[in-house]
């Protein structure tokens, strides 16, 4: 009578550790990708919610409503950067400043780690002001980049009406670029 003897060969686990390493090869740099897309995608959708609430509350309200970068969640600060957090607050007096008796409607702390925020407008840098009919002044760019991934950028857009919109490319259609 033979005997039969249960396992794997040497050879058969030699050649699963291959595949496997192959297979984690692929699988885990794409993975990361992943991982750092959808980190940026996260934080698109909460600063075009931030601005999307902003033009809404202004409209509510038939005031004027600010959104400012603040590193203190306090008081608008031209010095500190959109990544570190905003602040947006209904600007009675117009002077694109937060003032104590004015109504903070939301603060915002600091951004996911790796991740900048760059805003270019005419008018100001430092913030964004949606009027009563939740228009802006001028037109103005977000543009988010992982510092990882320099490659992965994306754009709000906002225009003079106050509408917002996402994009992966420059208004002449070349790809953004983090700089």
């Amino acid at each position: 009578m033979y005997r039969t003897t249960r396992g794997h060969s040497l050879i058969s686990l030699l050649t699963t550790l291959v595949v496997s390493s192959i297979l984690l090869g692929i699988g885990v740099p794409s993975m990361a990708s992943l991982v750092t897309s959808n980190r940026l995608s996260t934080q698109v959708n909460q600063l075009a919610g931030a601005l999307t609430f902003a033009r809404t509350e202004s409209i509510t309200r038939n005031q004027h409503v600010i959104i400012c970068k603040s590193k203190d969640q306090l008081h608008c600060s031209k010095e500190s950067a959109w990544h570190e957090g905003w602040l947006v607050f209904v600007d009675d007096n117009q002077n694109h400043q937060y003032d104590e008796n004015e109504l903070v409607l939301l603060q915002n702390g600091m951004a996911q780690m790796n991740l900048r925020i760059d805003y270019a407008g005419f008018g100001s840098h430092a913030y964004v002001t949606f009027r009563p009919a939740g228009s802006t002044s001028s037109n103005g760019t977000f543009t988010l980049c992982d510092t990882t991934a320099t490659d992965n950028a994306r754009a709000l857009i906002i225009n003079r009406t106050g509408r917002i919109r996402t994009s992966t490319s420059k208004s002449d259609g070349t790809a953004l670029v983090c700089g």
